[in-house]
């Protein structure tokens, strides 16, 4: 393997434009192009491509003077190289140094032949001999190259295009853009058309490297999966130091891969060969044996043989084991595992390394978990076979060994519900512990069956028993037959105990051969009593039922309770009832049965029958309630009387009717009621009790039974909200009877009764705004409680009930009080209206006359007395004059300490004085009114002032008020005391 130099890449660029011309078109070649190169820089290698183009016709011709290359050794290239001329390199040398470098250098190879573009079809002289598609020129060299160069020198090349046509072409040749290649032509002509492109390479190289790789390098025999190594030593034979690159494919390998290697200098390398797909050598490995056996071995013990890996070769081969069909690779660098198992199998060691022309001991052992046949395969990866090795393993595992002392159990007969117990034992006859467990009984026995296995589970040593208590408890009868399964841990097969028995009902003793009713009044309701005796040892649930035989009977009899649970050894009773809904005749038949067992165990027969019996009431048709009163509950009895000797059943009702109330009439038809009956066309009710807006009654007992030959009382109890008169009927309804005794009941409801003294007040005259009262006496002559109201009506409005309302009770008295008080001085009558409610209403006469004024002042006595006043020095004293009357009216003040009103007191005179003496006062309104004491003179000083009121011009005065106001005037003396002042 030889590797050349690096490589730079450079394009040319045109430098000039040369036109040639081929005078034998045919044989000879196109003018030589003179390249130069000129190297700049040392240790580098230097490429460019030079580019020339040219004109073509119709018609080309291939050249064939170009031959294959054939390799060269690099010392037939160096040695070419140091005859050629360091200045100048012809194209026949610069041809065959290229032939001669492209199997060393296969970057070159697509450069021998080039297929250029076909020139377009122009019309030129002549007709081209060169086929379309083929190039018209042949480059002499394909490439040119300069080997050996040194920097700073110059060196030429000859290139030459031979025209293969017959025509004269014209050629451009174009520099390269580089800065170390120029192309000089020949002649130096112009060109003005560029048909097709020819790429000429050029190269330039400083040294080459030449490496002595021995054609084949043999590493002789290797084992599969085993590492091969040989040295081998690589010398630079060139001319130039280099970086070499060893390339191999797998499953080769070379180190190292990349390296410097100087001119006449070595490098030791290493080759390498893994997993060769040719014919290789496998190592003389093999196992002991290829089927390892197990004895038969009990659960949960460990059995354990050994086996052998026989290394006959001189490698030391490392190995794996492990389970199934794994065909993994193995390499020498894997870890090393101390054991791999496989379910109930175990190898030791699972991995580790066989040494040359030795033996490794393998143990493998075989734990089983349940009592069965295991089989496994244990591969064994070791570095030196191409395939693994296999090895089968196989054992038996065995369970423990248990079984019970007695295959069947007999229970015999058991009453159902009751608890019988029976024992077996379980003995263990192996060499390991049995576990054991009853597996669920689901489906063997009817529900409600209870089985209870005591212990039901646990664990038996070697060589010992365990006792099992099965207790049963059937809840059905008939025979069974059942195999119960037991599970033993780790065996695949169960033990079986088969259970037999007879699960049979109980003993259930009647203390009657049959039920008797006798003879029994219709519509009656009579109990018999059937009592059982459980003679079993577990409580038992009994039901009982008549047999139907005619709806006329069936529905008649009855039994409770339907369903009854007797304890064991205990007594249970039904009632059997029967309520004959006509005279008849019963045969019928009571069967008990045991409730999901039996539906009749067994049956009594039912005899009996049933008659009417003689009733009379007493009176016989009406019932009249006399002094009735509202809000009290009136009462009233008949007599059911039962001449018979059958007990007579009955039931009372009240028909309702129209109920005449004082302010009306009433229809009770539609009133409530707890329980009723009638013909709604009609309009007739029937029932036991009914009440409404303003009536309630009711019969008390409304139902009930008459013993034989006797009677029962029967009260109405009425109760009105309104006076009136009451009319209604009380049904008695007899059973057996189709027709109802019928009784009318006649009331007449009344309110509360009044007695009222007097019948008229009179209070004469008295005093305007002065209050008189008087009273009038009420009685209440009714036992029930009386709410009294009072109503007055009068012209003015002065008489009023101090006490408008009360409540009187039965036979009690109140007074009503009445006051008259007068605003105006007038005669006045009123009516006092006592009126007792839904009762009697009275109406009382009241007359009066008012004397006087209603002017009233305050603060205004018989007397004033200012006591001691300075003489011109006033003194006053203020009081209200107040108008309670309805009218206006004027008020005037004068003096009156003469005897006669009409010669005043002169104004100077004067001692006393009112402001204002006269006014008008309107109703409800008040004035203040002030008394001046004002004298010249001391002295006393004494006068009458008289308040007088009128209703206006025309109208009489009368005297309010009258006052005498009196005073003591002086005068003060002032002395000096002393009687001069001296200052000093």
């Amino acid at each position: 393997m030889k590797t050349l130099g690096g490589e730079g890449s450079f394009d040319f660029s045109s430098v000039r434009e040369n036109a040639v011309e081929n005078e034998e078109p045919q044989r000879s070649c196109g003018p030589t192009k003179i390249l130069s190169f000129k190297n700049k820089t040392q240790r580098l290698s230097k490429t460019g491509v030079n580019t020339c183009t040219a004109s073509r016709g119709k018609g080309n011709a291939d050249c064939g003077n170009c031959a294959a290359p054939q390799a060269m050794s690099p010392q037939k290239l160096t040695q070419l190289l140091s005859h050629a001329g360091a200045d100048m390199l012809d194209a026949l040398t610069s041809a065959k140094i290229f032939r001669l470098l492209l199997p060393s250098v296969p970057s070159l190879q697509p450069l021998f032949h080039k297929v250029v573009a076909v020139a377009e079809r122009d019309e030129l002289f002549g007709d081209s001999a060169i086929p379309i598609g083929s190039p018209l020129f042949e480059a002499l060299p394909p490439a040119v190259f300069f080997v050996g160069f040194e920097a700073a020198k110059v060196y030429h090349a000859a290139f030459k295009l031979r025209n293969k046509d017959r025509i004269s072409r014209r050629v451009l040749a174009v520099t390269p853009d580089s800065l170390h290649f120029s192309v000089t032509a020949m002649k130096e002509e112009k060109a003005s058309t560029a048909r097709e492109t020819f790429l000429v390479p050029l190269r330039a190289f400083q040294g080459l490297c030449s490496l002595n790789i021995p054609p084949v390098v043999s590493l002789e025999t290797a084992i599969v999966g085993k590492r091969k190594e040989k040295t081998m030593f690589l010398t630079n034979n060139g001319n130039a130091d280099s970086n070499v690159t060893l390339l191999v494919s797998p499953p080769f390998e070379v180190q190292p891969g990349c390296f410097p290697i100087p001119i006449g200098g070595s490098q030791q390398g290493r080759e390498e060969m893994k997993q060769l797909e040719c014919k290789v050598v496998e190592g003389a490995v093999t196992l002991s044996m290829f089927l390892l056996k197990f004895g038969t071995t009990f659960v949960n013990l460990t059995s354990e043989r050994s086996l052998c890996i026989e290394n006959n070769s001189n490698e030391h081969l490392p190995f794996r084991w492990s389970f199934g069909t794994s065909e993994e690779r193995l390499e020498e660098s894997d870890e090393i595992f101390e054991t791999v198992s496989s379910g109930s199998f175990a190898i030791k060691p699972a991995s580790g390394r066989v040494w040359a022309n030795s033996t490794q001991h393998i143990r493998v052992q075989f734990t089983p978990i349940q009592a069965t046949t295991y089989n496994s395969t244990a591969t064994l990866n070791i570095i030196g076979r191409e395939k693994s090795l296999k090895l089968q393993l196989c054992g038996t595992g065995t369970g423990p060994q248990a079984k019970f002392t007695k295959a069947e159990l007999d229970f015999g007969d058991v009453v159902v519900y009751t608890n019988k117990t029976l024992d077996v034992e379980i003995v263990n006859t192996g060499d390991i512990a049995a576990t054991y467990l009853v597996k669920p009984l689901v489906g063997l026995f009817p529900a409600g069956t209870e089985i209870n296995f005591i212990p039901s589970g646990g664990c038996i040593s070697i060589n010992k028993a365990e006792r099992v208590q099965i207790s049963l408890k059937p809840a059905f009868v008939g025979e069974f037959e059942v195999v119960v399964p037991w599970a033993i841990e780790s065996s695949p097969e169960d033990i079986l105990l088969k259970l037999k028995g007879r699960a049979i009902p109980p003993q259930i003793n009647c203390d009657v051969p049959c039920v008797d009713f006798g003879i029994i009044p219709f519509g009656f309701e009579e109990v018999r009593s059937v009592a059982l005796e459980n003679t079993s040892g577990a409580t038992q649930t009994v039901n009982a039922k008549v047999i139907k035989r005619t709806d006329d009977t069936y529905c008649d009899i009855k039994i409770s309770p339907e369903v009854l649970a007797i304890p064991a050894g205990a007594l249970g009773s039904f009632n059997v009832i029967l309520c004959p809904s006509k005279a008849q005749t019963y045969l019928e038949e009571v069967a008990f049965g045991l409730p999901g067992l039996i539906e009749d165990y067994f049956t009594l027969p039912l005899r009996g029958s049933s008659k009417t019996p003689h009733v009379a009431l007493e009176p016989e048709s009406s019932l009249v309630l006399e002094d009735v009163f509202i809000h009290t509950a009136a009462t009233k009895s008949f007599t059911i009387r039962n001449t018979s000797r059958l007990s007579a059943q009955f039931t009372v009702t009240l028909e309702v009717r129209l109920y005449n109330v004082e302010k009306g009439v009433t229809n009770l038809s539609g009133l409530n009621s707890s329980t009723s009956s009638g013909d709604t066309k009609t309009g007739r009710h029937s029932r036991s009790e009914f009440g409404g807006e303003h009536v309630s009654a009711r019969a008390s007992p409304s139902k009930g039974l008459v013993p034989p030959l006797s009677e029962v009382s029967v009260l109405i109890i009425f109760y009105p909200t309104a006076p009136g008169d009451v009319n209604f009927n009380c049904l008695v309804h007899i059973a057996g009877l189709d027709t109802p005794f019928q009784l009318g009941v006649n009331a007449c409801a009344s309110g509360p009764k009044l007695k009222i003294e007097p019948k008229e007040l009179q209070w004469g005259k008295i005093k305007c705004l002065e209050e008189v009262i008087q009273q009038v006496d009420v009685t209440n002559t009714s036992p029930i409680p009386a709410s009294i109201r009072c109503c007055i009506r009068s012209k003015h409005g002065y008489f009023t009930a101090k006490n408008p309302e009360m409540t009187l009770n039965g036979g009690t008295s109140a007074a009503i009080l009445i006051g008259a008080m007068f605003r105006e001085a007038v005669v006045t009558t009123g009516q006092l209206t006592v009126s007792a409610v839904d009762g009697q209403s009275f109406i009382v006469y009241l007359k009066g006359q008012a004397v006087g004024s209603p002017v009233v002042l305050e603060d205004f006595g018989p007397c004033t007395d200012f006591q001691q006043v300075c003489t011109s020095n006033a003194k006053r004293k203020t009081f209200k004059v107040f108008n309670r009357g309805s009218r206006m009216r004027h008020i005037h003040f004068l003096d009156g300490s003469r005897s006669a009103y009409s010669r005043q007191t002169p104004e100077s005179q004067r001692k006393f004085t009112v402001e204002p003496n006269e006014f008008p006062l309107g109703p409800d309104s008040s004035m203040e009114v002030v008394i001046e004491a004002l004298s010249t003179f001391p002295g006393r000083a004494s006068q009458v002032i008289i308040c007088q009121e009128s209703l206006g011009a025309g109208t009489t005065p009368v005297r309010v008020a009258r006052t005498l106001a009196t005073a003591d005037f002086f005068t003060p003396n002032l002395v000096a005391t002393p009687s001069s002042l001296s200052f000093k």
